[in-house]
């Protein structure tokens, strides 16, 4: 698998939105390049009008991300699409994915409001586009039994698709879900990436440890990235007076007093990274509400 090659040796926390915004929005004075890094295009297409005007100016708009991605170095870029609950069709699909081919490292064949049906159809049109194939599903599926025949399809199709793509949902809330995966993935080998994920993972006692850890360290994910806003978070009008500062020493985030947000928004994901590639069992020793956090979630799946 040579794309899940070129994902290995790259940063496990993927850059977003968030992170080009402040490299474009800084000239690139907060961090020099993203080489090494992988990226994520999130586009919010909720509306018809907004898919319509993506495809209507997309010459302009391959231009503008192809000179983004290559101003940043990025040595490796997909994307996926938020589309709410709009009901797309299988054409416009097909015109977002013909879309891909001219920007990014891959074609993301993205399964949209739990239609199997499409969603195989559209990996067969993938297949004309003579592109490498990630897949895009939401882990929280409404039932077990269409995970499991999603996961089940994954694996038929398993010599078409380079990696898998999974929208994050609250770990806990959905252990089962991701035991599905978990276990599915790894048995046929498939790399497998968690997308749209939140900062923390929210589990009760805790909330604070980051979700790129246990996603990678416990559920066995290859890579995350976590889906921030493109905007800056503002409270009655004013921008909120601290800021969450990534804590190696226990993988947790931490309130700070605000002062240069892209700055440290830029840290997090160095030290975060770091973090990633230090994983071990002696060093989720040295953490025992992380060690303690895992055992919670072991003896969860056993029930």
């Amino acid at each position: 698998m040579a794309i899940a090659t070129r994902l290995n040796g790259l940063k496990k926390e993927f850059v977003n939105n968030a992170y080009m915004a402040d490299f474009v929005a800084t000239n690139g004075k907060v961090i020099p390049d993203f080489s090494g890094y992988a990226y994520e295009h999130k586009y919010h297409l909720q509306t018809l009008n907004k898919i319509q005007n993506l495809i209507n100016n997309k010459q302009q708009h391959i231009k503008e991300m192809k000179k983004q991605l290559s101003d940043c170095k990025i040595s490796y870029a997909t994307c996926r699409f938020y589309f709410r609950d709009l009901d797309v069709s299988l054409d416009t699909q097909k015109e977002l994915l013909k879309l891909q081919t001219e920007i990014f490292s891959d074609v993301t064949v993205q399964m949209v409001n739990f239609d199997l049906a499409n969603f195989k159809s559209l990996l067969d049109f993938a297949k004309s586009l003579d592109m490498p194939i990630s897949t895009l599903i939401d882990l929280k599926q409404r039932h077990e039994d269409e995970l499991i025949d999603t996961v089940k399809f994954i694996a038929a199709e398993r010599n078409n698709i380079t990696y898998t793509k999974w929208i994050y949902g609250k770990m806990d809330s959905w252990l089962r879900k991701y035991k599905i995966v978990r276990d599915t993935m790894n048995r046929i080998e498939m790399p497998k990436v968690l997308v749209g994920c939140d900062k923390r993972c929210g589990i009760e006692n805790f909330k604070e440890i980051i979700v790129p850890m246990v996603a990678l360290a416990h559920f066995g994910f290859n890579a995350s990235c976590m889906d921030y806003s493109e905007k800056t978070t503002k409270s009655r009008g004013r921008f909120t007076p601290s800021t969450d500062v990534f804590n190696s020493s226990r993988w947790e985030y931490e309130k700070q007093p605000l002062i240069d947000y892209r700055s440290i928004r830029i840290s997090n994901l160095k030290e975060i990274n770091k973090a990633i590639d230090s994983i071990n069992l002696q060093e989720i020793a040295k953490r025992p509400r992380v060690q303690a956090l895992f055992q919670k979630l072991v003896k969860l799946e056993a029930q």
